[in-house]
């Protein structure tokens, strides 16, 4: 037996049914009205004329595809929109397999996925190669003795064992 969905001419309520059913009163289990279950009204068959681009949406679709390995091109964020263009034309190709493009939509999408990845990695490799280099903290006393030949002052009579760090006494 069959299923099949229809809506209480009252409350709108889905209800669904079996077939048998069609033709019958029930009561609505919402608002618990009665109701008539509809039968199956037989539709006019279709004008049999051949598709044109406007009608399947190929035309979007390759459109999409085109937009994605184009903007797979752009280095950086650029293959973002092409990742999204391209999942955009891969769904409207799978509505409609008839129309073209379904290998320059997988092609921006490789190349845009490819490109995101190569950017992320240049830049943590970037990021990770201009970090200071992991050792231990100098103190500011080895600061002072590293730096002290390049502030050092003449010792204006005084002795030579003291010196002077940026204009004070040490």
């Amino acid at each position: 037996m069959s299923e099949f969905r229809f809506a209480c001419s009252h409350c709108g309520q889905r209800i669904s049914g079996d077939a048998q059913y069609r033709g019958t009163q029930i009561v609505c289990p919402a608002c618990h009205q009665t109701v008539v279950v509809p039968v199956p009204v037989a539709r006019a068959p279709l004008p049999n004329h051949p598709a044109t681009a406007s009608d399947t949406g190929s035309g979007a679709a390759s459109t999409l595809a085109l937009l994605s390995f184009v903007c797979s091109l752009a280095l950086g964020v650029g293959s973002i929109p092409g990742i999204v263009f391209g999942h955009l034309a891969r769904a409207r190709l799978r509505r409609n397999p008839a129309a073209g493009g379904q290998r320059l939509a997988l092609t921006g999408l490789v190349l845009s996925y490819s490109l995101l990845l190569g950017t992320i990695v240049f830049f943590t490799v970037g990021f990770v190669g201009l970090r200071p280099k992991l050792g231990r903290q100098i103190t500011q006393k080895e600061e002072s003795r590293l730096f002290a030949g390049s502030f050092e002052k003449p010792s204006r009579g005084r002795s030579p064992n003291r010196r002077c760090h940026l204009g004070m006494e040490a």
